[in-house]
């Protein structure tokens, strides 16, 4: 779960919900001057489900330590993360072949530089444990298996071109829906295609911790508001995982308004 501290309270975000969230943005993008309306339907649904593996996990949140708060969703190691991920990209490529493609690159990105995109904290490798160096190699034998399966349908499918774009959109969607949600510290994020054959980078000024403004400005007209569901407790120091996930049951859900605006540059 996606865990920040905002005005006192601890803001808990389901990692379900951030990717409702970031396929709401897709969506949006789709139908503004850097989408045309292009975007592949597979983007749309990796976009909407790459966290899904994380359904599980953050049913059963547990006490980070540290800040005495529920964890936060960057401090869960590898040999778990892993594990529940490689779940949840099965349940993706049930869905849709390609959007199961895309969301394996993402995970495995997520170890492995991101593929040259930049814009969010890279893991370090040296924090990299067996088990994540074995999700990379089961990944890419996966993958395998799925471009077989895509290349009946549609061979052109996993063109490298088309690939690489996809899966650079679904970083950018990704992270447009962190910057929000998660209060992430960054100023640009690239590469974006920005239409054609041409690529640039995305550039973000924060205006508060809930909205941001970007420039270019890859959505319709000057403004989009939306908004995501979590739940605010009180920013104290719990005891226990048990302690925390009773005060979770017990806070009624409520909604956050998350706003990306054209640049005034």
């Amino acid at each position: 779960m996606i865990v920040r501290e905002l005005d006192g309270d601890w803001v808990v975000i389901e990692q379900a919900e951030h990717a409702r969230h970031a396929g709401e943005l897709a969506q949006a993008w789709s139908r503004g001057p850097l989408g045309n309306g292009l975007i592949a339907p597979g983007l749309v649904v990796a976009t909407r489900l790459h966290d899904i593996g994380w359904t599980e996990p953050d049913a059963e949140p547990r006490l980070d330590p540290e800040t005495g708060g529920p964890q936060h969703f960057t401090r869960v190691h590898d040999r778990l993360h892993a594990g529940f991920y490689t779940a949840g990209i099965l349940q993706v490529a049930a869905v849709d072949d390609y959007a199961g493609y895309l969301v394996s690159l993402h995970a495995t990105g997520i170890y492995a530089g991101r593929f040259a995109w930049s814009g969010l904290e890279p893991i370090a490798w040296e924090s990299l444990g067996e088990r994540g160096w074995r999700f990379l190699d089961e990944q890419a034998v996966f993958r395998r298996r799925l471009a077989a399966r895509i290349a009946v349908s549609d061979p052109d499918a996993i063109e490298f071109e088309r690939v690489w774009h996809d899966y650079m959109l679904l970083q950018t969607f990704d992270y447009l829906s962190l910057l929000v949600c998660a209060g992430v510290e960054s100023n640009r994020c690239g590469p974006v295609p920005t239409g054609g054959h041409t690529w640039g980078h995305l550039r973000v000024e924060r205006t508060s911790p809930c909205s941001v403004e970007l420039d270019p400005f890859p959505f319709t007209g000057d403004r989009i508001d939306l908004t995501v569901s979590c739940r605010r407790l009180a920013a104290v120091r719990f005891r226990s995982d048990a302690e925390l996930r009773d005060a979770l049951s017990a806070t009624p859900g409520t909604e956050l308004v998350n706003t990306f605006v054209r640049s005034r540059r």
